[in-house]
């Protein structure tokens, strides 16, 4: 048996994976003028540069082993807490900077950050983490219920049931967690990286953002080399430069020229009578 508490907190991280991005975007969509078309060019860089190019890099340094992990992290750490990092803020930071350069000539301003922030972090957020909870969700509930159709015989599902059973029920808030800090960095280095493209004299942004996006992955990174030991006190040093990212975010929404930060009022239908003129 799952323990019930468990799985409540499983769904409270699946509805914030889910609910997070979509309700962001339909908050901020009058206020910011935020568009579709950012949104989905976030998505396709975020596949693009994450899951093929940035995979297809590990795979030819790292060399990982039939089971994913790396030998680097047993023998040297701190040097894949290094690699790992440059390489994330580098390609995810790239990312944003091509895509906010290929759109320069039609979408600018907050909004048009923010829009894409959302797609860039909201695709893993949805399509990855997401779905994942939610399948564990069902797969608890119909365990709970009696359905053990769902269990195949093998050591490895078995395992993995005796895992989510003794878990932590607290530690499944963790993606939760994870996810709201990983969309708070994505929408302020968005800001940040448009600002870099779109405004005069700001170019300095883009490797400042690489360094800073390095800076927010690290602990996590060092939670993967198991250099510390418990993923709550990961969590929480990312908390501090989250913090400060959101702040420089803020800080640079005030150099936008205001007719980009401002989108024009939706126009309504004028008016209209259709009797006769007197």
């Amino acid at each position: 048996m799952i323990p019930q508490i468990s799985i409540v907190f499983m769904g409270i991280s699946a509805l914030i994976c889910i609910g997070l991005p979509i309700t962001l975007f339909i908050i901020w969509r009058r206020k910011y003028g935020l568009q579709l078309v950012p949104v989905f060019v976030g998505i396709a860089a975020f596949i693009l540069f994450k899951y093929i190019l940035e995979h297809a890099l590990h795979n030819f340094v790292l060399r990982p082993n039939e089971d994913g992990s790396f030998e680097l992290i047993k023998n040297n750490p701190w040097l894949f807490v290094l690699y790992a990092i440059v390489v994330t803020g580098v390609f995810m930071e790239s990312a944003r900077f091509i895509s906010f350069y290929l759109m320069k000539s039609r979408y600018r301003g907050v909004g048009t950050g923010l829009s894409y922030g959302i797609g860039h972090a909201g695709v893993e957020s949805v399509l990855v983490i997401g779905v994942t909870m939610t399948g564990m969700v069902l797969y608890s509930l119909m365990i709970n219920g009696g359905d053990l159709s769902v269990i195949d015989d093998t050591p490895e599902a078995l395992e993995q049931i005796r895992i989510i059973s003794n878990e932590f029920p607290g530690d499944f808030l963790i993606s939760g967690l994870e996810r709201i800090l990983s969309m708070t960095v994505s929408l302020s280095l968005s800001i940040v990286m448009i600002c870099a493209v779109t405004l005069k004299g700001k170019v300095w942004m883009y490797p400042a953002a690489i360094g800073a996006h390095a800076l927010a992955t690290m602990p996590l990174v060092m939670f993967r080399a198991n250099l510390i030991g418990s993923i709550w006190v990961a969590q929480a040093l990312v908390l501090v430069p989250t913090a400060l990212i959101a702040y420089w975010a803020y800080k640079v929404c005030d150099m936008f020229p205001e007719e980009e930060n401002n989108p024009p009022p939706v126009k309504k239908k004028p008016d209209t009578y259709d009797g006769p003129t007197l």
